[in-house]
Formats: C-alpha cells, structure tokens, sequence
C-alpha cells in the first residue's frame, strides 16, 4: 500500500523508487503484482508517468486511510506493553518478501518470551528518520546510513547488475564494481 500511494503522488515509477530508495523493476513488479492481486487495472502507464484509473483513486483513498489507521494502531498498543515486556520496533524495507523473516521472528519469539516484535514495512529513508527520532529499534536499509549517529552492520550482502554503456561504466568502475551512489543523477 505505501509503495502504491508513493507511485500515485510522484507520478511515475522511477520517482516512486527513488523516493523509496527502491529499484524501479521491483517497484513495477510490486505494482503489478497488486493489480494482479486486486483484478483491476490501477495505473495508466504512459511515458510521462502514471496516472491512477478510478479504481486506482479509489484504492488510494483506502490505502491512505488504512495506512494511517495502522500507524496509530503500531502506537497505540505499543503504550500498553505489559511491565517487564519489551517491544522490538523493527523497520523492513518495503520490497523484502513479508514471509523471509518468518522463521527468524520465530526463533526470536522462541528465544525471547518477554518481547514483541512490531515490524513495520518502510522505505530506507523513511527507516533512518524514524530510527533518529527514536520510532525505530533496529532498520533493515539497502543502503550504509551516512553520518556517525547510527551503528551498521551488515548482515545479508545483495549483488546487483548495472547496465551501462561501456565508456561510461570504464569512468565510475571500482576495483569491486560501481558503487550506487556513483549511480547518482543518472537516467
């Protein structure tokens, strides 16, 4: 839902993904995957952006209160944390499969009784401004936080292809491939 609220307010995928701090294909993918889900078409796709069908402004209406709903709910029930109970507020990013953590939430639950585990589903960025503003315990990001206030490690390492022209590719590669971030401004 909140990858498809992003699409519709910036008004293309690539926007969307930069903005989720996502690749554009998984974003289509996702965007896909819930028209499928739904059975209605609920994005345009013409080459100056989206735009949502009525079925797609309708779902955004939805998708925003829902959305909002939720958000207040995660908060809500956090209050009411029995004494002694602790609360993991975990942060996933928004394409991560929602059954990959499963088993190790599980074993989490298993090993720690006393502690809840609220996951929430958010963009990298949206991640690290909740973890500075102390809305988050732990963020799962793509990307190494920039700046000395928050602790990284890496615990899964994803290899992503690039494709370039040749001259182009031989200015920004590295001795361990092109960085993302050298990736920056480009189309």
């Amino acid at each position: 839902m909140r990858a498809f609220v992003a699409v519709v307010e910036e008004g293309g995928l690539s926007a969307a993904a930069r903005r989720l701090h996502i690749s554009q294909p998984a974003l289509s993918q996702t965007m896909h995957a819930l028209e499928r889900q739904l059975g209605v078409q609920l994005l345009v796709r013409r080459p100056t952006g989206v735009q949502a069908t009525e079925a797609g402004r309708t779902l955004l209406a939805e998708a925003r209160a829902v959305l909002a709903r939720y958000d207040q709910a995660v908060a809500a029930v956090a209050r009411h944390a029995a004494v002694g109970a602790r609360v993991l507020r975990l942060g996933i990013p928004l394409e991560l499969p929602s059954d990959l953590l499963s088993q190790p939430l599980a074993d989490l639950a298993v090993a720690y009784p006393d502690t809840k585990v609220q996951a929430r589903h958010m963009s990298t960025a949206a991640q690290l401004a909740a973890l500075r503003a102390d809305q988050l315990d732990v963020g799962l990001v793509r990307e190494h936080p920039i700046g000395p206030d928050l602790d990284a490690v890496l615990v899964v390492e994803e290899r992503l292809g690039v494709l370039l022209a040749a001259d182009h590719a031989a200015k920004i590669a590295g001795p361990d491939g092109i960085r993302l971030d050298a990736l920056a401004g480009l189309d």
